[in-house]
């Protein structure tokens, strides 16, 4: 049976013209199935989602929904633009009209002083409405309303079971692989990542695309390298935006990310992610039907968001993209790090700690706080911050414990392809003594750019399969669309290695890029599994393609210095010759940044980039 809904929204009177002008200028939404028109990217209270707003012209749309379809998740809100007061209410209904008179399905008040800016969820049960069903969506003004009253794209629930898998990836930002027990570790920080490695494939030699959050983050999405897609300026934009000069750029909208594929075929999408630089106002929350930023560190909230999604879904395939900040710096967790330190410094430690969970925290106090204790009590040295932060993956580990606790409760555990990641390293004293705490995006060396990636996906990836053949973070994108037999698109260039997970031959071809420090000159390299070549440009520039000028060049032999830390340029300066014109052409070949609109950093998303020490 197929039930044909029409929805027509219906709004009483005109809000401020500035507000409909700001609404229209927010970047496009994803394309969607139930209201006429373009939805826009709305922002409120750290949550994005696909949003049109309710102007004085009656909207409407039709759409087919597919038998089974019992349930509508969507939200309302009163939004407003930064810095403007939002001021009065609106009353929100939706109503199924029908020959027996109309059914109010529901209805809220929503007043600007209290409810402003900020997403309020809405479940509508469409059980026992003959079909053909037909919606009005309503926001009557109250007297004084500033606001613009919105609604989001509704995301359609269904019991009919799907043929496809669910898809999770996770995201553990600033972890090594060389830090968990599947990749050799001697503390207990990972069992149950461990378990996931046992249960299905772990790659030995894993490299991300950039040293820091917001370029390699983007190439995982959209398998381009940091050159291509243009999220690839320095920090120092960051900076000057916050400042009211320069500007940061988002992605184009028409770079296609992997969200954005899953969700054209029929998943329903949730980012939930430590916001900051994976902030949606970059472009990150392009494919997302909702794109929540909060998950900085696990806190309980966190999983009260997650569980609450998860326990909504239905028999919906879903694409969950889930990336936390708890293992990069501040450091808090004091598992391993405890029996290092004095009686009174452990004292110390645990008062600064204790309030790190509570709704509200500064962890922008706590993050200079730190390092200043630290640093006068003797502690910033490798064997201490390196115990902290091994601290830090202990509570990773248990939270992704909990959540695949979740999943086999849900009895979505096995029909769930579970792929655990990370977008870079950290530094502790491997190539500077004193680069001990929160030390990354500075280098291209392998304790920077080699990540775990692990891939869980039962009666198609075998188990306890170690891959040893050189893969790159772009390539994940492309190996799951095959792994569900969904065409890739030809944006994307990174290959596939789906027919390694399924214990086929496969040959990698061999190579690995990252680009894109975060400070100073621009660094790029190329590694194989033999060498590895690093040219560091003259100057900063855009930071795209190979350095018109390289002031130094550094070649290593991975076989016999692992650790990179004996530069052989001079003695084989063909192979870096060689390794030059690969590297020029990769990066040629993937093209250049295309001009792209000026991402938006507000009060809130500055907070979170001083929290993680990207900005003053």
């Amino acid at each position: 049976m197929i039930l044909t809904a029409s929805f027509v929204v219906v709004v009483t009177g005109r809000p401020a013209a500035a507000t409909a002008e700001w609404f229209d200028a927010l970047p496009k939404g994803d394309p969607g199935s139930f209201f006429a028109g373009e939805t826009r990217k709305l922002s409120l209270a750290n949550e994005t989602r696909n949003a049109v707003a309710l102007g004085s012209e009656a909207r409407r749309a039709s759409v087919d929904l597919a038998a089974g379809v019992h349930r509508l998740s969507l939200a309302a809100a009163l939004a407003c633009p930064p810095r403007i007061g939002c001021l009065g209410g609106a009353v929100f209904r939706i109503v199924a009209p029908s020959s027996a008179g109309n059914t109010v399905l529901y209805e809220r008040r929503l007043d600007a002083a209290t409810q402003g800016r900020r997403w309020v969820p809405v479940e509508i049960d469409l059980q026992g409405l003959e079909a053909p069903i037909r919606l009005e969506f309503v926001a009557e003004p109250l007297p004084g309303l500033t606001a613009l009253p919105v609604w989001s794209e509704p995301i359609a629930r269904t019991r009919k079971p799907t043929q496809r898998p669910n898809v999770i990836l996770i995201s553990l930002d600033t972890l090594r692989a060389d830090r968990l027990g599947s990749y050799g570790y001697a503390r207990p920080t990972s069992p149950n990542i461990d378990e996931i490695a046992r249960q299905g494939a772990r790659f030995e030699l894993a490299f991300a695309q950039a040293p820091w959050t917001t370029p390699s983050h983007m190439s995982l999405f959209t398998s381009l390298y940091p050159s291509a897609h243009g999220l690839n300026q320095s920090l120092d934009y960051f900076d000057g935006f916050s400042n009211g000069f320069g500007r940061f750029r988002r992605l184009p909208a028409e770079r296609v990310t992997m969200a954005e594929v899953f969700q054209a075929h029929g998943y329903d999408t949730l980012g939930l992610v430590g916001g900051g630089t994976v902030a949606g106002a970059l472009g990150f929350s392009q494919g997302f039907d909702i794109y929540r930023e909060g998950a900085f560190k696990l806190t309980e909230p966190v999983w009260e968001t997650l569980d609450r999604w998860l326990g909504s879904q239905g028999e919906s395939p879903f694409f969950l993209f889930f990336h936390t900040f708890e293992v990069h710096s501040p450091y808090t967790e004091l598992e391993f790090a405890k029996d290092l330190l004095t009686p009174s410094q452990r004292q110390d430690l645990e008062q600064m700690f204790a309030e790190i969970r509570k709704p509200g925290f500064n962890f922008t106090k706590l993050r200079t706080e730190l390092m200043q204790y630290l640093a006068d009590q003797g502690l910033m040295r490798k064997e201490i911050t390196g115990a902290l932060y091994d601290g830090g993956i202990v509570v990773a580990d248990r939270f992704i414990g909990r959540l695949v606790g979740r999943l086999k409760e849900l009895g979505v555990y096995d029909r769930t392809v579970l792929v655990l990641t990370s977008d870079h390293g950290e530094e502790f004293g491997d190539h500077s003594e004193d680069r001990v705490y929160d030390a990354h995006c500075a280098t291209l060396y392998d304790e920077l750019t080699r990540v775990p990636l692990i891939v869980r996906y039962p009666g198609i990836v075998p188990e306890s399969q170690t891959v040893t053949e050189q893969v790159e973070l772009i390539d994940v994108a492309p190996t799951l669309l095959d792994l569900l037999g969904i065409d890739i698109p030809g944006q994307m260039v990174g290959e596939s290695f789906a027919k390694s997970l399924r214990g086929e031959a496969w040959a990698s071809d061999g190579r690995a890029v990252s680009e894109s420090v975060c400070l100073g000159p621009e660094w790029k390299a190329l590694r194989t599994p033999q060498y590895k070549l690093i040219a560091v440009g003259a100057g900063d520039g855009d930071r795209s393609g190979f350095p018109d000028r390289v002031a130094r060049e550094e070649l290593y032999d991975l076989e016999s210095d692992p650790r990179e830390q004996q530069s052989v340029l001079a003695a084989h300066p063909g192979i870096a010759s060689d390794l030059r014109k690969q590297l020029r052409s990769e990066l040629a070949s993937d093209g250049q940044a295309e001009p792209a609109d000026a991402a938006v950093i507000d009060d809130a998303l500055m907070e979170r980039l001083r929290a993680l020490g990207y900005v003053e």
